[in-house]
């Protein structure tokens, strides 16, 4: 999968395409690829310190003591992940959109110490700032950036007041 990545799209850089151009045409191809192959081999390494290195494999910057129980991916260059980052079961992480049959794809940043909750969706041209934290089933929309050591959570995300914070932290 890596190889495939490497011939026919390289490294992936923030771009608008036209829905019908052989870029999106490759770009699904190594989707796919990694969807089909890649991930399911990666499936058994969830959760360990072996995923960072098979995701840097395919371009993502993942900083140290991640935990990553995910495999969901796309346009990996465009992902920087930071020290010691919770990205928790079925976390997407969708560096790209289909807009009016245009591709967008662009940078997505999860800091230092953060955390994706289960579930949760982190679109591109985002910034989560470090200890910040998005909850399960929550989506962070293009073009928002969460503020450090604060709480969102819903569709789209809202911070979470701190009485909502202390009654679901253990």
């Amino acid at each position: 999968t890596v190889l495939c990545k490497n011939l026919l799209t390289g490294s992936h850089k923030p771009v608008v395409k036209p829905l019908w151009s052989r870029f999106v045409w490759h770009n699904e191809l190594i989707n796919g690829l990694y969807e089909s192959v890649a991930a399911s081999a990666m499936a058994p390494l969830m959760g360990t310190p072996m995923m960072a290195p098979c995701l840097r494999m395919m371009g993502c910057r993942v900083g140290k003591w991640c935990f990553i129980e995910t495999t969901m991916f796309s346009e990996f260059d465009l992902v920087k992940i930071g020290d010691r980052a919770a990205l928790n079961l079925g976390a997407t992480i969708q560096t790209h959109l289909f807009e009016d049959r245009v591709f967008k794809a662009d940078h997505l940043e999860i800091g230092n110490g953060c955390s994706v909750a289960n579930m949760a969706v982190v679109l591109y041209g985002t910034e989560m700032a470090p200890g910040s934290v998005l909850g399960p089933l929550s989506v962070l929309m293009k073009g928002e950036s969460l503020p450090p050591m604060t709480h969102w959570h819903g569709i789209p995300c809202h911070p979470v007041e701190t009485a909502e914070v202390a009654s679901i932290t253990p």
